[in-house]
């Protein structure tokens, strides 16, 4: 019979580990911080965190997880069932929005999300990567129910203007972040997506 207090007791250390975690790969980046740096937060031996995750890469792999699964959980709620440009424009503006009061509410992780990830581990750059393809892809899904229904332009490339459309995305939410939580900066980086994807940069 499974021990549901012991489990619990486990899951909530574990969390506690990734909460410290994101403290200190947030404040000294992913290869100047130490296993022991996190367990000196927790007033614990380091010997301890072994105990929980195998080594620093699979506590920054779970932090990077639990990022990722914070940015899933807003575009499963949006799906992709528009019907109008206008729909649409009001589903791509609350997204963003999503997205970024997400990371204004917590500066450690868009510091790790947006800067952090260690370019050098070619596991976890593929990982982020295909997190990023993943979240074009429901960025094209979204451009698709707007093609199909005659809103979005017929001969558009899908999967390249998802990509573009995710990178000004997350360029919008990087600036958001790295600038603080000023409305009106993240009012014109999002009015501007807007304009740029709905009417072009011509006159």
């Amino acid at each position: 019979m499974v021990n549901v207090a012991s489990v619990e007791k486990v899951a909530r250390r574990k969390e506690e580990i990734l909460q410290a975690a994101i403290t200190i790969f947030s404040e000294k980046g992913y290869y100047s911080a130490s296993i022991a740096d996190i367990a000196n937060i927790l007033k614990i031996g380091h010997g301890t965190i072994y105990r929980y995750y195998k080594n620093k890469q699979a506590i920054f792999d779970a932090v990077v997880n639990s990022i990722l699964q914070k940015l899933a959980t807003v575009v499963q709620d949006e799906p992709p069932e528009t019907n109008s440009l206008h729909e649409y424009q009001e589903q791509i503006i609350r997204i963003s929005d999503r997205l970024i009061s997400i990371f204004q509410a917590d500066q450690r992780i868009a510091r790790i999300a947006l800067y952090e990830t260690p370019e050098g581990n070619k596991d976890t750059a593929n990982h982020v990567s295909a997190s990023f393809l993943l979240f074009s892809k429901f960025i094209q899904e979204y451009m698709r129910n707007g093609v199909d229904k005659g809103f979005l332009r017929q001969n558009m490339d899908q999967e390249i203007a998802a990509r573009i459309v995710t990178s000004m995305i997350f360029e919008t939410i990087k600036a958001a972040s790295m600038e603080g939580s000023d409305e009106v900066l993240v009012s014109r980086w999002r009015d501007e997506i807007i304009q740029i994807m709905i009417g072009g940069l011509g006159v």
